[in-house]
């Protein structure tokens, strides 16, 4: 809940305050009201009533993404409230088009409990998103088979928006050789968020995985990851630019290799890589790698796949 001012009202002002806000809301002037429940809120603990008026009024001023905030606060700090905030924060999902936020939550409440009015939504609500998976379906094969990355990419971020799972069309990029890496890393980041904990297979560069979505990591959390980051510390210290490149290259590489990562062996023959590929670029520095521990052919491999995972990288992300 946000707040216009930063004057905290003494308590004898609250009555006053009170007294404006009925007055407020016979007037129908919402967007006071909505000002002075706030005040009213910096001194006092909120109430059924007052979590009622707030919800009312931000609908009244279709300030949807308000409501789904204030819902979200109120199961966060006082949930036995959130029963008073469900009808307006499923109207507000539902004005907002995440249909599947509205399925959601009445996957999560007693259906039975709530007025008629609000339990159209679901049906409403069901029936939109499958039509949203319909559209974006197709959005991104038309994409697919013309060429277009970038466009698929953005399709398949907003397709596995509308479902709680991957379906099967959506399982079935994971294991087609010619569909970009990038979209199969943003299915299985998907995958893994998702309480699905089946196992399934990843095909990546002629590589292939047999995975259980609830025990992949974070990218940032793979061993290997850490252990490159590790390797780079001092780097951090010396010259905070040039790790900053370093970085930019590792996390390219690790999120178009996902979830694929380094042999713990290869570590050091990837940092020599990496050094070597940014002196390439005219870079200068005092290198924290072994020669010692160099094989050229593992070394020159391990630069053309990052310089390529780059490349991939941006074929996607690039302005």
């Amino acid at each position: 809940m946000g707040n216009k001012d930063n004057v905290i009202p003494f308590p004898i002002q609250i009555d006053r305050i009170y007294e404006q806000l009925y007055i407020s809301l016979e007037d129908e002037n919402f967007s006071e009201s909505v000002h002075l429940i706030e005040q009213i809120l910096q001194v006092e603990t909120i109430t059924e009533e007052l979590a009622k008026l707030y919800c009312i009024c931000l609908i009244e001023l279709q300030l949807y993404d308000e409501i789904v905030d204030f819902s979200l606060d109120i199961i966060e700090d006082a949930d036995h409230l959130y029963d008073i905030c469900v009808p307006y924060h499923i109207q507000a999902l539902y004005e907002l088009e995440k249909y599947r936020q509205v399925i959601d939550i009445f996957d999560q409440i007693d259906y039975s409990k709530q007025a008629m009015d609000i339990r159209i939504y679901y049906d409403l609500a069901f029936e939109l998103n499958q039509k949203l998976i319909e559209n974006y379906m197709k959005q991104y094969e038309r994409a697919r088979e013309a060429g277009d990355y970038q466009t698929a990419y953005i399709a398949m971020k907003q397709l596995i928006t509308c479902v709680s799972k991957p379906n099967s069309f959506i399982l079935r990029q994971l294991t087609d050789p010619a569909i970009h890496p990038l979209i199969k890393t943003a299915i299985l980041l998907f995958a893994k968020d998702t309480s699905w904990n089946e196992s399934f297979e990843i095909e990546k560069f002629g590589q292939v995985m047999t995975i259980e979505a609830n025990r992949m990591k974070e990218i940032e959390q793979q061993q290997s990851y850490k252990e490159v980051m590790r390797a780079i510390d001092d780097i951090e210290q010396q010259n905070p630019v040039l790790y900053d490149l370093f970085t930019h290259y590792i996390y390219q590489y690790f999120y178009v290799m996902y979830p694929f990562q380094v042999e713990s062996v290869h570590i050091p023959y990837f940092i020599q890589a990496m050094e070597l590929l940014l002196e390439s670029m005219g870079e200068s520095f005092e290198k924290v790698s072994n020669d010692e521990q160099n094989k050229p052919e593992i070394v020159s491999e391990y630069m053309k796949q990052i310089q390529f995972c780059s490349d991939m990288y941006m074929s996607i992300h690039e302005a």
